[in-house]
């Protein structure tokens, strides 16, 4: 189920995929982790985790649930299912217990405002154009709509500007992803590279921050930038070519950047990236990597950096063995105070949900198993 709706990134010849189906998501107050989880019988369901070592407890009404969001309070989660053949969104009352569909067809990315009482998602009309939609769940209707240019959302998450009932989102046009602003009702295409992987609204509310994959991070890892919703002006973030950790020089480096999530305390990044493919069998070189043999050989595989934004310090976290083949699904997500760092990763048959400190320290697996 959780391969059914993976996007996938193109890689050369091969391809990883950006797992949104599997994305994780914390509770406010960061004891919780809210992901979906195999059942067996190859079933899958949303639910939640205690971060202390309990048991995994499924939501009501979460079976096949996907895109797990948490409002601010943490008094709700949305989230996104398949009923009837058709996606569905739905809203979890966490101290209720009780779940019910959320209408028109909504679907991710999604925001909260941050009152926690209105939220807003996408809707795919009849003709196949977009719009934002804007819900007020004390009125429990649509208060407002707005047409979007692009054909597809590329984000996971999108950026409610606080103060306001306006919003960020990354939009995907035949594979250019730009940062389009929908306020008062219009949207405006803020960026036009096309390239864009990340997007967070920085600690203080008052700046946009977003990522830019480079064509060869052989030489370049990734490029920041910042937009100042005050003044409206740009500025490119400083952050070095060259991470010592992730690509020192041009032989040890990886091939695409396809990912980044930035803390919200405006500390830290998480990348994911698509390392290249494990080497084939044979003797392989003395102090080299040992070659890898059977399903891994020659697959690209995916990896995870916790990285510093002034790009100094960076660790990693999680690196595929490969032998899942193309489209191991591995998504990383942040507690909302920046300290934690939280993914699902499926390689081999097997699904892990891990969470480890903001530095890359302290990883642990908080449930094992096999992939449905």
């Amino acid at each position: 189920m959780w391969r059914r709706v993976a996007r996938v990134a193109a890689v050369g010849t091969a391809a990883i995929a950006l797992a949104g189906c599997v994305t994780v998501d914390f509770s406010p107050d960061g004891t919780k982790l809210a992901l979906t989880w195999g059942v067996g019988e190859g079933r899958a369901t949303l639910g939640t985790i205690d971060l202390k070592g309990g048991e995994f407890r499924a939501l009501a009404g979460g079976e096949d649930g996907v895109f797990p969001l948490w409002s601010p309070d943490g008094r709700y989660l949305l989230f996104q299912t398949r009923q009837d053949g058709r996606e569905r969104l739905r809203l979890h009352d966490v101290g209720a217990g009780s779940t019910r569909t959320i209408g028109p067809d909504l679907q991710p990315p999604y925001a909260w405002r941050e009152d926690g009482r209105r939220f807003a998602g996408v809707h795919r009309l009849e003709d196949g154009t977009l719009e934002v939609v804007w819900y007020n769940l004390p009125e429990a209707g649509v208060t407002l709509r707005a047409p979007v240019p692009f054909k597809g959302p590329a984000e996971l998450r999108m950026v409610w500007l606080p103060g306001t009932d306006d919003l960020a989102v990354v939009g995907d046009t035949d594979g250019r992803r730009d940062i389009y602003l929908v306020e008062a009702g219009q949207a405006h295409q803020l960026t036009t590279s096309g390239d864009v992987v990340g997007l967070a609204l920085s600690r203080d509310g008052k700046r946009l921050v977003w990522a830019r994959k480079s064509r060869n991070p052989r030489y370049i890892l990734l490029s920041l930038y910042a937009f100042d919703l005050a003044s409206r002006s740009v500025t490119k973030l400083p952050f070095p070519d060259r991470v010592r950790a992730v690509n020192p020089d041009p032989r040890h480096a990886p091939e695409s950047v396809e990912y980044v999530a930035f803390s919200p305390d405006g500390a830290r990044l998480a990348a994911l990236v698509t390392l290249p493919a494990a080497p084939a069998p044979g003797p392989g070189k003395p102090g080299g990597p040992a070659p890898a043999t059977g399903a891994a050989a020659g697959k690209p595989r995916a990896a995870i950096y916790t990285i510093t934004m002034d790009g100094r310090g960076a660790a990693l976290v999680y690196r595929a063995q490969g032998t899942g083949g193309p489209g191991s699904p591995v998504l990383p997500a942040w507690s909302r105070d920046g300290s934690l760092l939280g993914f699902v990763a499926v390689d081999g048959g097997q699904a892990r949900a891990v969470v480890c400190r903001a530095d890359g320290s302290g990883r642990r697996v908080l449930l094992s198993g096999e992939a449905p």
